[in-house]
């Protein structure tokens, strides 16, 4: 069990706030190490304390779309300090259910499952009588719906295992007890038909019109008309599968809004993994998208000079930008009018591809979302990424005075990121990373920008340093918690 999750429930137990994981209890030794979501019903009278322990636990609430959200439930996520995952909480003050795409049946037996709880593994479940009437429901009502059939047949075999779990210990007798009383619209008949149907042997079919019946036995537990359900459902489906096509699944965000998080360093000092690591690790519960400021995609305006880059940095590689900065700096070699004007044609268009880059991930961060920036422009110019044209260095001819007036405007509107990781590491260590990479850069580029490196000024925003050097997993450690604070 995960540190954080045990204390939770420890902290629930002391101030007495009725709770239970009301549902797939086979598999709870996975929840409590975090492999998936917990799923708790609280009393609703100590739903005021549930929350101030969960604040006081620094777990965040989270927010879910409009389009999927439901009443009564609520996205708590926590980071546990110890192994760095995330725990994912789905907090019921009312049982609904129905589906993965609309929970649209209210159940009415909260009390029963709370006063009938008991210990499992040191976490309160329901009686494994309850939670089997429960489990037969359930199902059935996602077996009720063509939209929904598709979703039920991917959990197929868990659902066979959990309901071979439930049936253990002969239970089914005690639920049918369980059914005459709380559930009078369905009879037993139907009930055993629901649950032979569910049985390994049974067909498709007939889980399907098991399900249409119990449905219509239940329909004054629905929130929705059926005809105007399935309506939503489809609608509901058909949204998530184009935001899956597009490689935006709907995911919770911070209530408190979405951030943008940056990271920056010398050549080959880690970025790059570190982002990849961070966006994995968010990206299974949070909508969370990974950019790269460094070397962003083209625009309309762009593209033709970005596509003929390759051939010229092959076909004249004494007028790459590092080489004419190098030339400027050192005093070797001619910088020429020719070099100069496509040095400082390059920086404005580099400068126009990442302000269009960051202003649709600023619209993103508005929307709720995280993004996380591989390497990011400041406010000082000349720095990594940042504006390169300054007049007073440059020439004081018109064409570089404009250029440079309008790569300096593009830069001034990005917004500064809430968060910047700034990594540390030798020379050494990263000539030995650039070595392993697939597009590794040439030796004297590495030390170019090693040498040209200097640590960029922010006007707002966080500046964490990382050093990089050691192992991945305290970097990255460091930075799930810098980034937790600030959510």
């Amino acid at each position: 069990m995960l540190e954080l999750i045990q204390q939770l429930f420890e902290c629930l137990d002391a101030k007495r706030v009725e709770y239970c994981h009301w549902k797939s209890n086979a598999f709870l030794a996975e929840a409590v190490r975090g492999i998936g979501d917990l799923d708790l019903l609280v009393r609703r009278e100590h739903g005021d304390r549930f929350e101030a322990l969960a604040s006081a636990l620094h777990f965040k609430q989270m927010a879910v779309p409009r389009w999927r959200s439901a009443a009564s439930v609520f996205h708590y996520l926590g980071l546990d300090l110890g192994s760095g995952q995330l725990v994912h909480l789905h907090v019921y003050f009312r049982l609904l259910t129905g589906g993965s795409l609309v929970k649209s049946c209210r159940i009415p037996l909260e009390h029963l499952v709370l006063e009938g709880r008991r210990r499992l593994d040191g976490v309160w479940v329901p009686a494994k009588d309850t939670e089997l009437l429960l489990f037969v429901v359930r199902k059935m009502l996602e077996y009720s719906s063509p939209t929904e059939v598709p979703l039920a047949l991917r959990e197929s075999q868990r659902a066979v295992a959990e309901f071979e779990w439930l049936l253990s210990g002969g239970t089914l007798s005690r639920t049918e007890i369980l059914l005459d009383r709380w559930f009078p619209q369905i009879d037993r008949a139907l009930f055993q038909r629901a649950t032979a149907a569910l049985m390994p042997s049974g067909s498709l079919v007939d889980r399907c019109l098991s399900g249409v019946m119990m449905r219509w036995r239940l329909r004054d537990c629905m929130q929705q008309r059926l005809l105007l359900l399935e309506m939503v459902r489809a609608a509901r489906l058909i949204r998530w599968v184009i935001l899956r096509g597009l490689g935006r699944p709907p995911r919770v965000t911070p209530v408190r809004g979405g951030a943008l998080i940056a990271v920056i360093g010398p050549e080959a000092s880690g970025k790059s993994t570190l982002v990849r690591e961070l966006n994995t690790w968010l990206a299974e519960h949070v909508s969370t998208f990974a950019i790269h400021a460094g070397r962003p995609p083209s625009t309309f305006l762009t593209l033709l000079p970005d596509l003929l880059l390759p051939f010229l940095r092959r076909a004249l590689p004494r007028y790459r930008s590092h080489q004419v900065e190098t030339d400027r700096q050192t005093g070797v070699g001619t910088v020429s009018r020719t070099r100069l004007i496509l040095y400082a044609v390059r920086a404005v268009i580099l400068a126009l591809s990442r302000q269009r880059l960051l202003a649709r991930a600023e619209r993103m961060v508005a929307g709720g979302a995280l993004v996380i920036s591989d390497r990011f422009p400041s406010a000082t110019v000349g720095a990594t990424d940042s504006a390169q044209l300054d007049p007073m260095t440059l020439s004081d001819t018109v064409p570089f005075r404009r250029l440079s007036m309008f790569e300096q405007r593009l830069y001034r509107r990005i917004q500064t990121p809430d968060v910047v990781f700034c990594l540390k590491s030798s020379l050494a260590t990263a000539i030995e990373r650039n070595a392993s990479r697939d597009n590794d850069e040439p030796d004297g580029y590495v030390r170019h920008r090693h040498a040209h490196w200097t640590s960029p000024q922010f006007r707002s925003g966080r500046v964490l340093e990382l050093n990089s050097e050691g192992p991945l997993a305290d970097t990255l450690l460091s930075a799930k918690q810098a980034v937790w604070e600030c959510l």
